[in-house]
């Protein structure tokens, strides 16, 4: 597959059938899966986003999405500290603009897309160290807007890192309950505890690592229970529990030079750990 120009930013799984793909350029394509070739899965471009200007130049560093009755939901963070949301009809392969605000001026890093009982949340991870959160659930209520509606005020922003937030995990918990971990560029690690309502959200540091890594924290995997893999710069794999505090429980190097990011599942029984960078690594945990 060659439908990209320019390097890859994120790639995320929409559903069982469908995926996204983002890059620079502010290009951002919806993938088919097609199961039905013999031995083999096929993939084509579903849709893609239209650019904001001829000679687009920005970057979609981060997507994320929820799904709705007739497609998805997709949003979207770039370079230019844009947070741009998203719909997707699956049908029609038509994409639409719902709602799109700026950040400040600092480059969104990561985005996460949360439903909880009704509402939509919209969590953003930036190159400022910050961990901010909106109520997006007026883009999704009734019909498509004409026009793109914008944020309302944040209702958590939060300094967690010295400098960017590199990685982000939320991992649910219990009802309207997650674990939000995060590293970033300043070697830090950090849990915290997000519930939430249709009013409100409660946001709790529990743990926080200031010498979590002897470089820079570029990549965060749930593990099994309570347990989460954590890539960095310095070649270290460390896996951390979250059970009582952050505590590592243990930590190995790869090969795998400019260490990126991490992915982890079970197979056969076993939870293994994939690490990239210049190269692959796999890791039974």
């Amino acid at each position: 597959m060659s439908n990209h120009v320019s390097g890859l930013q994120a790639v995320q799984f929409l559903d069982d059938e469908f995926f996204a793909s983002s890059a620079a350029n502010e290009e951002l394509i919806v993938w088919k899966l097609n199961r039905d070739i013999p031995s083999n899965i096929g993939v084509k471009e579903h849709a893609r986003i239209e650019t904001s200007d001829k000679n687009p130049d920005l970057r979609i560093m981060d997507i994320s999405s929820v799904t709705c009755g007739d497609g998805f939901y997709i949003a979207a963070g770039y370079s230019n500290s844009v947070i741009r949301i998203f719909h997707l009809e699956k049908t029609t392969r038509v994409f639409s603009l719902v709602a799109e605000d700026v950040y400040s001026t600092f480059c969104i890093l990561n985005i996460e897309l949360i439903k909880s009982d009704g509402s939509l949340f919209l969590m953003a991870g930036t190159t400022d160290g910050f961990l901010s959160m909106w109520d997006v659930t007026h883009s999704i209520v009734g019909e498509l807007p004409c026009k793109p509606l914008t944020f309302a005020a944040p209702i958590i922003k939060q300094q967690i890192h010295q400098s960017g937030l590199k990685a982000l995990l939320l991992i649910p918990v219990r009802h309207n309950t997650w674990k939000v971990i995060s590293g970033g560029d300043d070697n830090s690690l950090m849990s915290a505890d997000l519930k939430l309502n249709s009013r409100d959200a409660l946001f709790t540091i529990e743990s926080f690592v200031e010498t979590a890594a002897s470089a820079t924290i570029t990549g965060i995997s749930s593990a099994g229970d309570y347990l989460v893999v954590v890539t960095s710069v310095d070649q270290i794999v460390r896996k951390w529990s979250f059970a009582e505090g952050l505590v590592c429980e243990s930590a190995t190097y790869t090969s795998v030079a400019d260490t990126g990011c991490c992915v982890s599942g079970e197979f056969d029984g076993k939870m293994f750990a994939v690490v990239g960078g210049a190269g692959l690594s796999v890791f039974e945990m």
